[in-house]
């Protein structure tokens, strides 16, 4: 029950935290956010809403689009044109202009100060915009996509070299390459992309640096990432905030034996204390929006939901339809080539020097790897209409696979010929 209540209390102080920090960023100064989305309409305008900067319509096309129609939406919100509502009601409902299926028209329009916002967003939190708003002030989209371009392959660089370093070169190559095939070079031009990319980034670099240390907070840890998540993300590709910090634990844990029935119950309780951090945040924001703006809020979302799961949908979608889509759009032809070629290269590794032996606990990597399928299952509908951008989160399903057959590799036979060296 202590333990419970601890919960409840990091879950008050984090939503209290959240509304915070959206308040002020409506009592940030409009004028210079105000430039700064004018100079990005520009760029907008030139893109389109779906704007494909590398592959054109060729087969990569579809899997390498920009969503500037969500980022018009954001940058619409961030305006907030001549809305005289009280802060926390204007934080709760989200509203900008809206008049044309094109949200770009729609964001050029809200520039006209006599425009006036006239729909609202209430299902999400929309985090994103308190951080969002304080880059406006400063930049315009164009530079706040070169920005997260230089912090994104940061963190990587140093998430790679923590992972050699803490584990070895193997598993840094192999999460290298499961966010080149999910397009990486895509998500920083994004403001959608880049929320949850951030957050698996930050909290793998942390787990890496202090896991060891902080074991005993890890149900904390994950409960906190899947609030963030829920606060920053607007469905993209949430799962890999969860799929990749649980293998990166594995690999921190993975060469001590431990009775496979205990090594489950430790993941699964980390997953359903992400997944219940994660709902819950959605539904508090649903409980305070319907007591603040004195409406039914749950309606709003529930029908969203059910259609987004295909219940209420008029067109029936086949869940194998759903999952061949966004397989494909990850495990292409180069994906499956590369796989082929690491494969045979373990054979090779194997018939020189043996292999190592894989102990039970990597029966763990294999659910991970097919979390994401579980998701597209569940969001049938949303992930089907979403498919070029859902199709991300495999990127767990690929850093699990290899991480697997990359084990195989019996690495202390390198380690003795580089030290006879």
């Amino acid at each position: 029950m202590k333990k419970v209540l601890n919960y409840i209390i990091l879950f008050i102080i984090l939503i209290i935290l959240f509304i915070l920090l959206l308040s002020i960023s409506y009592l940030l100064p409009r004028n210079k956010i105000h430039e700064n989305i004018k100079r990005s309409v520009a760029t907008l305008k030139i893109e389109t809403q779906n704007y494909k900067p590398f592959y054109n319509n060729n087969y990569f096309g579809a899997y390498s689009t920009l969503d500037n129609f969500t980022d018009s939406l954001s940058l619409n919100i961030a305006l907030d044109n001549n809305n005289k509502e009280p802060i926390i009601k204007r934080v709760l409902s989200n509203y900008y202009y809206e008049k044309d299926n094109n949200e770009i028209k729609n964001l050029s329009k809200s520039l006209d100060t006599n425009t006036k916002t006239n729909k609202e967003y209430i299902r999400y939190w929309f985090g994103a915009e308190s951080i969002l708003k304080i880059l406006l002030i400063f930049n315009d989209l164009s530079e706040i996509r070169y920005i997260n371009t230089i912090l994104i392959i940061s963190l990587i660089t140093l998430l790679s070299y923590l992972l050699t370093k803490k584990t070895n070169f193997l598993y840094a190559i192999s999460f290298i390459l499961s966010l080149i095939f999910m397009n990486i070079i895509i998500v920083p031009m994004s403001i959608q992309y880049a929320p949850v990319m951030y957050i698996m980034l930050i909290s793998s670099i942390l787990l890496l640096i202090y896991y060891d240390k902080y074991e005993k907070y890890i149900g904390y840890y994950f409960f906190i990432i899947g609030m963030l998540t829920a606060y920053f993300d607007l469905l993209t590709y949430p799962m890999i905030t969860l799929g990749y910090p649980l293998l990166i634990i594995f690999l921190l844990r993975k060469e001590k034996q431990r009775e496979l029935s205990k090594e489950l119950f430790y993941y699964l309780k980390l997953v359903l204390l992400w997944s219940i951090a994660y709902s819950a945040t959605y539904i508090i924001k649903l409980v305070i929006s319907s007591i603040v703006l004195n409406k039914d809020c749950f309606k709003i979302a529930l029908d969203q939901l059910a259609y987004r799961m295909d219940i209420n949908s008029t067109e029936k979608l086949s869940r194998l339809t759903v999952l061949q889509e966004n397989f494909y759009a990850y495990f292409n032809k180069f994906t499956c080539a590369t796989i082929l070629l690491i494969f045979i290269v373990v054979l090779i590794s194997i018939k020189k020097h043996g292999y190592y032996k894989l102990n039970n606990n990597y029966i763990i990597p294999m659910f991970i790897l097919i979390s994401p399928y579980v998701w597209y299952i569940v969001l049938s509908n949303h992930c089907h209409i979403h498919f070029w951008m859902t199709y991300r989160m495999q990127g767990v399903s690929l850093f699990a696979l290899l991480i697997i057959i990359m084990s195989l590799i019996n690495i202390n036979v390198y380690k003795n010929q580089g030290a006879k060296k």
